[in-house]
């Protein structure tokens, strides 16, 4: 990080990824802003990450499926801060359906959350990335998106979507000196592998190498990295962290 305290909005950080990440960010000095959906657990979750360390972190507000509410928390953000230099697009959806049983009504939520509404918050943060120091963005895939197994295919789709917005948004945004990088999680230690079946479970730990799920503070690591000074020459790239999962 900067010696100028930086600045982080870190979507879904109320839990998994997201915690490690913002307890990451705020044990490396930033000040990081903490959204759910939920404003009483974005508050839960930032009192105990900063309660007596002195760590900063503020909970606000967000449902990236709702437009304006991504809105409101850009225009929220300009008032207090003025800018932001980190965008870390964690927040999402898992829905484990197996083709023929996935409803309209989830398919049209995994969408607007997982695609859409990544597209949005990049769109509505451009300003605020602009008049930050080093600014950066940093996307959360998955490898779900070209590994992936029975009963994932519109959880899939939606990561894939973000995968191919990936080069094209880095190289519309490397002029304005806004880097975007994406990271695709292979199996994390989070609530969403519980959704896998014990057959599952299995399959996923004979196809890793390292024979392990990930742990949470592991992704949160190269977050941490690629909002930092010493990636300022990467831009553009999926780094996969999955224990050399073969598909």
């Amino acid at each position: 990080m900067n010696s100028e305290q930086p600045i982080v909005l870190v979507t879904g950080g109320n839990k998994g990824i997201g915690r490690a990440t913002v307890e990451r960010l705020a044990s490396d000095g930033a000040k990081v802003i903490l959204t759910s959906r939920s404003l009483e657990r974005a508050s839960e979750v930032a009192e105990s990450v900063s309660g007596g360390n002195g760590f900063s972190v503020i909970p606000m507000q967000l449902d990236q499926s709702d437009p304006e509410s991504v809105s409101d928390l850009m225009r929220l953000i300009f008032s207090k801060f003025g800018k932001i230099d980190g965008l870390v697009l964690n927040a999402g959806i898992h829905t484990a359906s197996r083709i023929g049983m996935i409803s309209e009504d989830a398919l049209e939520n995994l969408w607007q959350t997982n695609a859409a509404g990544v597209l949005r918050l990049i769109q509505s943060g451009i300003k605020l990335l602009r008049k930050g120091s080093n600014p950066s963005i940093v996307i959360m895939g998955s490898v779900m998106s070209s590994s992936g197994v029975i009963g994932q295919s519109a959880y899939a789709m939606s990561k894939a979507a973000i995968s191919g917005l990936l080069v094209p948004a880095s190289r519309e945004l490397a002029s304005l000196g806004i880097r975007v990088n994406m990271i695709a999680p292979g199996y994390v230690d989070t609530e969403m592998v519980n959704d896998l079946e014990a057959n599952q479970r299995e399959e996923v730990l004979r196809r890793t190498p390292l024979g392990r799920f990930a742990f949470p503070g592991e992704i949160a690591a190269l977050v941490s990295f690629l909002l930092s000074s010493e990636s300022s020459f990467i831009t553009g790239q999926e780094i996969r962290i999955d224990g050399g999962l073969r598909d």
